[in-house]
Formats: structure tokens, sequence, C-alpha cells
């Protein structure tokens, strides 16, 4: 379901950072790589200042998140990185197990191949009964991934908003 809505309520939400390593970016062309690193980064310190879980996703292939992300994740106090071996995060980690020891309903997703790995994500979230959220400025495929109807699938199965959100503490 698309949404204007872009006031999220911090109570139960996480953000994860879906494989924003060198290797994937470099995929994108200039300006989607300068777009969603720069809302990326607006979103990360967001976290910081409200005290937003973040979870940092790497491919445990292809090496350490992208030094434009580095820094300004380091300002997030609760932020936990972990590499996975497969496309789904939640499969063969602790992802889940760290969600629910945080109380977590609600993920914000962001990253790179949306149409594989952040949409994996996003569908074992949803199994495991959280409500998912993500934009498109949050998100983007690489030329490597043919995305057709690019937002239908996130529209039809998650919050869509239309441009990052802003957070609020009730």
């Amino acid at each position: 379901m698309n949404s204007d809505t872009e006031v999220l309520e911090v109570r139960g939400l996480a953000v994860l950072l879906i494989d924003m390593q060198p290797v994937h970016i470099a995929m994108l062309d200039f300006d989607t790589r300068k777009r969603l690193i720069a809302t990326q980064v607006e979103m990360i310190r967001k976290c910081s200042r409200m005290n937003v879980p973040l979870f940092i996703l790497e491919n445990a292939n292809s090496g350490e998140t992208s030094s434009s992300l580095q820094q300004v994740i380091s300002t997030v106090q609760q932020r936990l990185t972990i590499r996975k071996d497969f496309d789904d995060g939640f499969y063969g980690t602790g992802l889940g197990n760290a969600l629910e020891s945080l109380r977590i309903k609600k993920l914000l997703l962001m990253g790179v191949h949306a149409s594989c790995c952040v949409k994996k994500n996003a569908q074992s979230a949803i199994k495991r009964k959280f409500e998912v959220i993500t934009s498109e400025t949050l998100i983007a495929n690489g030329h490597r991934y043919a995305w057709v109807n690019k937002n239908t699938w996130y529209a039809q199965n998650c919050l869509l908003l239309r441009r990052a959100p802003r957070f609020r503490q009730s």
C-alpha cells in the first residue's frame, strides 16, 4: 500500500540497512548512488538522534559497508552488524532473535538489490509478522537486476512511502 504518511512512531521500530557494500553500490548509476546514500545518511542520523536500533546486513563475501556510511553508522548507539551468507538476512543469523529481544514490531528497510536481497528480507519479515516499511528513496536496484514494475510488490505487501519518513516519539 502506498502512503503519503511520512511520520513513523519510533516505539517498536528498527531500521535494516541491506548490502550497502562498495561492490553492490557500484552497480548503481552515479545519480542513483548519490541520492540513495544521501537519503540513507539522513535516516541513519535520525536513528542516532531518536535512539532507533540500526541493523547493518552485509553479504559475507562482499566486504564491509561503504565508508560513506560508516562514520554516521558509528553514531548510532543501538547498532548491530550481521554478516549473512544468503540474500535473506533472517536465514542462518540471529537477526530474528535480536529483533524480538528489542520488542521490534516495525522494520524500515533501506538498501540495494531491491528486487533481490531487500525483497527477500521484506518477505521473511512479513512471514515473521513484522510491519515492513520502505520508501522509493531508500532502496535501489543495480543494473544486473531487472526491475519491472519496481514498486508493485512493495506497494502490495508493505507500507511504501513516497519519500523518507520523519520519526516521532510518543
